[in-house]
Parts: structure tokens; C-alpha cells; sequence
């Protein structure tokens, strides 16, 4: 999907030597990318609700290194938006690329493409992958100002998207009025999911904009294991802030159903 558009990125700004930042915990393919490249990640920590740093994010990015900062809106795994006014702040500040993936923006119904015109220094990345369905497919696409386009397309593979996987996409876009519905329907899903998780006890549920929801156990660990057994198989996390945390995707009512009957039985709630 959009993996390849981290790539571009990489090849595009980095240098070795040079570094990039992400407000972590966040997606770990950000890393990857600048590494392979003899780049560094510089992880700017995340405040207690997950929310970015940007104070801090705009102070490390006065080292004469900085290349980029990643921003995953919603984030992965927290599930919580990138403040516009945070990102514009960010935008307006710093001398180098700010980097926001919207993979789960359709879960959020809201985007930054509309600041593309105005800042040469914004890239949104996005995907076929989640809300579509189409992870197999591997097509994903960045919008940015046409100078920007420009300069990335420089480090674009030739012939790195197949004929077939546009046409499927193609097709996935002109019947988005199917998709749509679906898209809501995770979208309420995921409030009445966050609900019964937040009436376990010991539990405490972060809000999610995303099509998951992040939820902090007493012993994660144990909870992981207990579910595998039954069949079910939740995200493991790790990272600052995510100590005894388990990224939960919003599936439908009655696999959600089914996850909360696993979750009473294995922390002990009576019916």
C-alpha cells in the first residue's frame, strides 16, 4: 500500500547522517525506511493521552539534520487524530518535510489534503489497504504541492504499480457509494465496542478514530494468551506509554460480541 510511498520519502529527504522524526509510539515502518537509507529516527515522545508533542517535535527539529517529521493520523496503534491546528503550527515553524498518513482517515472523516496547496512542505500519504479492503493489492498514493510531486517523483520506481492493481482501484472509486455504508458501519462499531470494553473492569479504553481501539490491561500478556486460545488474536504493542496495552480491531457485531464474552470470562466478570 503506502509502504512504498515511505520509501520514495526516504530516498527523496535522507541522507546518511541525517535524521527524521516520528511522535512516538507510532508506526514502525517510519523507522525502517530512514534506516535503510543510514538515516536516524529521533522518537519524540507522545504526551500521557497520545497527543503530539509538537513543542518538542519543532525544538528537535532545529538540529541541522532534520529531514522530516512523521505524523500518523490517526495514529497506529493509539487511534487519535493529529490536531489540524497542531500540524499548521508545525507546518508554519519548521524548515523541513512533515510527512501525515492518513491510512485510517476514512474511519476519522477528516483530512489535511486541503492544506496541500498552500504548504510545499506537506505530504499526505494514503492507501487502498484499510477502509477499501485492498491490502493485497499494494496501492497506495501521496497527495502534496505540485513542486513536491515533482521532486518525489525523482525517486519513484518506473512501472512500480501494476495495470491490474490500478484498475481494481479505479473500480474501488467509482463504487465508493458501497464502501461508504460499510465504512459507517465500523464507525459505529467501534463506539459501541469502546462501550462494553469500558465496562470491564480494570480495563481503560483510549478513544480511536481508526478502525481498532487500544485497550490497557492489568496483564496483557495473560489476556493475549487467553484469547489466542480461543481463537481470537489481538495486536501485542510495545513502546513507551503502551506498557499492558493490546491494539483490538472493530470487526463486526457479533465477532465483537463473541470478544467480550472471551474478555468476561478470562478476567473473571459473572454474567
Amino acid at each position: 500500500g503506502a509502504d512504498e510511498a515511505l520509501d520514495i520519502l526516504a530516498k527523496t529527504f535522507v541522507d546518511p547522517g541525517t535524521c527524521a522524526l516520528v511522535a512516538s509510539p507510532t508506526y514502525s515502518m517510519y523507522r525502517i525506511s530512514v534506516e535503510l537509507l543510514d538515516g536516524r529516527i529521533i522518537e519524540v515522545a507522545r504526551r500521557p493521552d497520545f497527543s503530539d508533542n509538537v513543542e518538542a517535535l519543532i525544538e528537535q527539529c532545529k538540529r541541522p539534520e532534520a529531514r522530516m517529521v512523521f505524523l500518523c493520523s490517526p495514529n497506529n496503534p493509539t487511534g487519535n487524530l493529529s490536531k489540524r491546528e497542531d500540524v499548521v503550527r508545525l507546518l508554519e515553524t519548521v524548515e523541513c518535510a512533515v510527512v501525515v498518513d492518513e491510512a485510517y482517515a476514512e474511519f476519522a472523516g477528516e483530512s489535511l489534503v486541503d492544506l496541500t496547496g498552500k504548504y510545499e512542505n506537506l505530504i499526505i500519504v494514503r492507501t487502498f489497504s484499510k477502509a477499501f479492503g485492498m491490502a493485497g493489492v499494494r496501492i497506495g498514493y501521496m497527495v502534496a504541492h505540485p513542486e513536491t510531486i515533482r521532486l518525489l517523483s525523482k525517486a519513484r520506481p518506473p512501472n512500480s504499480v501494476s495495470t491490474i492493481s490500478l484498475t481494481l482501484a479505479k473500480l474501488a472509486l467509482e463504487n465508493r457509494d458501497e464502501i461508504l455504508p460499510k465504512i459507517e458501519e465500523i464507525k459505529r462499531e467501534r463506539e459501541r465496542l469502546a462501550g462494553r470494553l469500558a465496562e470491564l473492569p480494570n480495563v481503560e479504553v483510549y478513544p480511536s478514530q481508526a478502525n481498532f481501539i487500544l485497550a490497557r490491561f492489568e496483564q496483557a500478556d495473560k489476556v493475549y494468551s487467553e484469547l489466542l486460545k480461543r481463537g481470537m488474536v489481538l495486536r501485542r504493542v510495545s513502546g513507551p506509554l503502551l506498557e499492558n496495552c493490546l491494539r483490538i480491531t472493530v470487526l463486526d457485531r457479533k465477532a465483537n460480541d463473541r470478544l467480550i464474552t472471551s474478555l468476561k470470562e478470562v478476567l473473571g466478570v459473572k454474567s
